[in-house]
This record gives C-alpha cells, structure tokens and sequence, in this order.
C-alpha cells in the first residue's frame, strides 16, 4: 500500500460538514526529476569558471566606483553558488566537492557565455580529481543600476530658531545577477544539462546627505548573496524527484456506493474507497461520472498520474464532470513543468 504523509493532517483536511457532497483529500505526489542523473554518477565536482581576468578586474573596479557594482559581491556570489551546489548534492548522497584552482576552465571573456568544455580535458581532469560528474558556473555577473532622487525637507537648527531647509536623497539600486551552468557526465561524457537564470535584488536607502543615503543600504550585499542561494535551491528541485502536496475533492453523495466509499476516505483507507468506486452500478450520467472522476483521483493518489489522466479525460467528456476537467489541467501541467526546458 502506498506510503500515506501527514496523516494527522490528512485526517482533519478529509472532515467535512454534512451538507457536502465532496470532501477533500490531501496527498503527496511525487514530482519527478526534470534532470536525469546517470546511476553510475555518485560524485560531483563543482567549478567556478567566470573568473574575471586582470582587465575584467580593471573595468569592475572602474564600474565600482560609478555603478557600486564591487567584485567582492561577485565574488561571494559565485562562492555561495558553488558552496550551495555542493551541500544539496551532499544532503542527496552524492560526494561533493568544490575545485579551487580552475585555471585550465578558466572562462576571460566578459559577458560571453563560453563554448564546453573540450571532452579531452574534461577527460583528464576527471581522472585526476576522481569525479565523475561536474557542475560548472561557466558565466555568473552581477550588474548594478543607481537612480537617485531627492525631495525637499528640514532640518533642526542647531543654533536654535527656523528649520534649516535641505534635501533628503533617496537611493535605490537594482542589482541584476546572472547566472549560466552547464552539468557534465564525466562517465558517459556527455552535457545533461544547461542552465541560465536571471533575476533583480532591489535596495533602498536615504539620507539627508548623499553619502549617508548609500550608507542605509546595508543590506544589498546580504540580499545578493541570499538570491545566489535561491538560484541553487530553484535549479536543484530539477535535479531529484520530490514530493508535492495536492489536495483534491472527492465525492461522497449520490449513491450508496459513494457514500459508503466517503466513510472509506474519512479513514484513510483509499484502497477500499478505490474498489467501491469501480463497483459504482448507477445508470445516472452524473453519478457515472462521480465514481469515474474519485477514481481518477484515486489513481493519482497511487502514484499512476498516467492513468489518472485517461480516467479524468472519460469523466469529463462522457459526463461533463466539471472537477474531473480541474483534474485534467493540473494533470498536463505537471506533465509540463517535468518538461519546461
């Protein structure tokens, strides 16, 4: 029988008032991995790539003072990548280890995202590192934009007497990251995925002088690193199968059969709820379609989304359920998410 999660909660989402002809069933499905690791991949190495070269730095530097885009921010950002990547892989079972001394990938182009890596020095590499697989940040960049503004205001007279009128700055910066990762299969020497992504931390700050406007952002260069963190925990749920909680209605009026097969679902037992369901005799189109529709959700509760899908679909257009058409959208979109890539 499958395994049942938050059964307590489970038990409570299934209660319903009397006067409902449905209930509602909350489970676990498994949602599987967009990214299909090779078993024979037990280790990973993790590779900063983007490294800026002596001018990139010379021209980050430049870009520091008129932009406040900084190379530590990079830097961290790229480290909290490849320290992140290695510690989900890790938390998976897989060995993991981040490689320091990248100089034979080293990509000196800016803002190019660079051709793979040559299958012959990937070749050596692995045999020198014992690593069978290898996730490489082949582009990471942050770019920074600064608008300032100002509005009128006072302040107190230290000598006493009439406000002094002034200015209070306002700053905000959009820092914009960017991010492209390539995954290498060392064994069978092949590229399983290519990721990029992108996506804006916003900070603020104000002053009554411009400088200590740039002051009160103290937070960018945190907010920068926690998005670097997101960025690894959004690609690593493509990486590994994982459970997602539904909740579906399921009818328990109209019949005997679905009355006594509610009482089944109010004590978790879905198998026998299952068998009352196919048994359902009625001649009625709409309770045909009830029993036709909980079978579906059945199904998906059993982990058999395929066959859900087919059930949901003759529910839906032999008796026009209108929840079995619900359940045949969600169905195709998790089909989709699977395969969005």
């Amino acid at each position: 029988m499958r395994k049942i999660y938050s059964l307590s909660l489970m038990a409570l989402t299934v209660l319903a008032c009397s006067c409902s002809k449905t209930i509602y069933l909350n489970y676990d499905i498994t949602q599987p991995a967009r990214i299909n690791i090779p078993d024979t991949i037990k280790s990973f190495g993790v590779v900063n790539r983007s490294l800026p070269n002596a001018e990139t730095k010379k021209s980050n530097q430049i870009e520091e003072i008129l932009s406040l885009e900084g190379l530590k921010i990079d830097q961290k950002g790229s480290e909290t990548l490849e320290t992140e990547f290695c510690n989900e892989l890790t938390q998976k079972n897989f060995i993991c280890k981040t490689i320091k001394d990248p100089s034979t990938f080293k990509n000196n182009l800016s803002n190019v995202r660079p051709a793979p890596i040559s299958w012959d020095t990937l070749r050596r590499f692995a045999k020198t590192q014992k690593i069978q697989g290898l996730i490489v940040l082949e582009y990471f960049d942050t770019d920074s934009r600064v608008n300032v503004s100002s509005t009128p205001t006072t302040i107190t007279n230290p000598l006493g007497g009439a406000p002094i009128p002034s200015n209070r700055f306002n700053v905000n910066i959009t820092t914009n990251i960017k991010a492209f990762w390539r995954v290498y299969d060392l064994v069978n020497e092949k590229i399983i995925d290519e990721y990029s992504t992108d996506r804006n931390v916003y900070s603020n700050g104000s002053g009554i002088s411009l400088l200590a406007a740039y002051g009160a952002i103290k937070e960018r260069e945190t907010d920068v690193i926690n998005s670097c963190a997101d960025m690894v925990d959004d690609y690593t749920r493509d990486m590994f199968e994982r459970f997602v909680r539904v909740s579906q209605p399921v009818y328990i009026k109209g019949s005997e059969t679905l009355v006594k097969a509610g009482r089944m679902v109010r004590t978790i037992n879905i198998e026998g709820a299952m068998t009352q369901w196919q048994s359902e005799t009625s001649t009625k189109d709409k309770i045909k379609g009830r029993a036709l529709y909980n079978q579906a959700v059945g199904l998906d509760f059993f982990q058999k989304p395929d066959e859900a899908l087919k059930m949901a679909q003759k529910a839906y257009e032999e008796y026009h359920n209108k929840n079995a058409i619900r359940l045949v959208q969600q169905l195709n979109k998790r089909e989709r998410t699977i395969v969005r890539y």
